[in-house]
């Protein structure tokens, strides 16, 4: 394939839109979402890029706007009104995934979405109400969590989580399914009881489809991460970069999100004909990956023994450092040191495979975190990144950004920005049952060419 398909693929030579056809375009995608409200618009160069026009017709288009309420005035550019409001007491409630019955937030895709409605809520006057949820975890009550608002946990398809009383204040319902699988029937139930609010599914791992028998008239369902188009917008920027032989490395490849990625970069790299290919480095783990590391970590460890360490320190240790630790050694050390360590143990083996193929120029890994730690370990093995390899990963992570690693960023500022303002006015949302699904962008730093 060359450069100018390539191109033509990945969306760079749409035709620009006229004055008319480009106001209603920038007007559906404030709408929409796509530009949150009192944040700034990206700034002028990007916009002519984006919809392909020049300043001029860009800048009166804006004017237009601004005339009609839907900008107004930041600095020397525009940012969009709050469209959608809330009455005060007003309450979102939102279903997230829990860790130990301790914490929300095990996966950064959970992190950075959590974060983010809880945000755009309270931008909004609206109270964001956290439930998380879980397979085997009783009811506790409400406490303080990492992200700054407060959570009950519940056992996923208990009546507890069925029956959650609803009100007048309830707004709406945010389902996220960034982790674990979910029963459909569980979905099911749980929509026929939240009669004619809004339901948003945000579903992260690919498990969720729409089918005859969900009826439920405001239900929409948000796919983030999970698509084949994410790896296939990745595999044209490799093309771009002149890797014609890429590896694809994923250590939990009975993921959905996984086996989607690598369709992607299967489709664009079969399509560009000899001469290019993927070789695939996967193992078949089970789709939670905190689930196997830290199962197999405990298998490795004696935990009785940790346990009873544990014990003799607190006995003799200040009650405050006791309680300063405690966290730390019931939740961080099981289930985020402990399973980290098993998943580099697992990856040195498919680096060494993949290393040893040399006709490959690229790997593009199934996210951030095993982004980083191939850049470790080619490091400490002399390879040159991107001398030798090109590396790419997905979510673009904090630490993609501090470690300079080129990365896929899901947008999930305008997918959460989107959710929250349908709940707020269900005129917001989308008319197709169809999975909603915002395109992201490679956000490519020095690391690579």
């Amino acid at each position: 394939m060359n450069q100018q398909e390539a191109k033509k693929q990945s969306g760079q030579h749409n035709s620009s839109y006229p004055a008319t056809d480009l106001k209603n375009r920038l007007k559906q995608d404030i709408l929409n979402g796509l530009y949150p409200p009192a944040k700034a618009l990206p700034y002028y160069k990007e916009l002519r890029f984006r919809y392909k026009t020049s300043f001029r017709t860009l800048k009166a288009v804006l004017d237009d706007l601004y005339r009609e309420g839907l900008l107004k005035r930041h600095k020397r550019s525009y940012e969009p009104v709050l469209t959608a409001s809330a009455p005060s007491r007003s309450r979102i409630r939102i279903f997230a995934p829990a860790v130990g019955g301790k914490s929300i937030a095990a996966s950064i895709c959970s992190q950075n979405t959590t974060y983010l409605i809880e945000t755009t809520c309270r931008r909004h006057g609206v109270l964001p109400e956290f439930y998380g949820y879980g397979s085997t975890y009783t009811v506790e009550p409400f406490e303080k969590l990492d992200i700054h608002g407060s959570c009950r946990f519940l056992p996923m398809g208990s009546s507890e989580f069925i029956a959650l009383e609803d009100d007048d204040d309830i707004l709406g319902y945010i389902l996220l399914i960034t982790a674990r699988t979910i029963d459909d029937d569980f979905i099911f139930r749980w929509i026929a009881h939240v009669k004619d609010k809004p339901v948003i599914i945000c579903d992260a791992v690919g498990n969720v489809k729409v089918r005859s028998r969900l009826h439920h008239p405001n239900m929409r369902i948000f796919t983030v991460a999970s698509s084949a188009r994410i790896g296939a917008h990745a595999a044209r920027f490799l093309l771009e970069k002149g890797c014609k032989h890429v590896a694809y490395i994923s250590p939990f490849h009975q993921a959905l999100w996984s086996i989607h990625r690598l369709q992607g970069l299967n489709e664009i790299y079969r399509s560009a004909g000899k001469g290019h290919s993927v070789s695939i480095f996967t193992y078949n783990n089970p789709p939670s990956v905190h689930d196997f590391y830290s199962r197999q970590a405990l298998d490795t460890c004696d935990p009785r023994s940790l346990q009873a360490a544990f014990e003799r320190w607190s006995q003799q240790a200040p009650e405050t450092a006791v309680r300063a630790v405690r966290p730390i050694f019931e939740f961080q050390l099981p289930c985020r040191v402990l399973p980290q360590a098993m998943l580099v143990q697992s990856l040195e083996t498919l680096f060494d495979k993949a290393l040893a193929h040399e006709r490959i120029s690229a790997w593009m890994c199934a996210n951030d975190t095993v982004a980083l730690n191939a850049l470790q370990y080619l490091e400490r093995k002399g390879i040159a990144v991107p001398g030798t390899l090109q590396i790419i990963g997905f979510d673009d992570s904090e630490a993609a950004h501090e470690h300079r690693l080129t990365s896929y960023n899901f947008h999930l500022d305008m997918v959460v920005t989107r959710m929250v303002n349908a709940v707020l006015d269900p005129r917001l949302l989308p008319r197709s049952r169809t999975p909603v699904e915002i395109e992201g962008m490679i956000i490519e730093r020095s690391l690579s060419k």
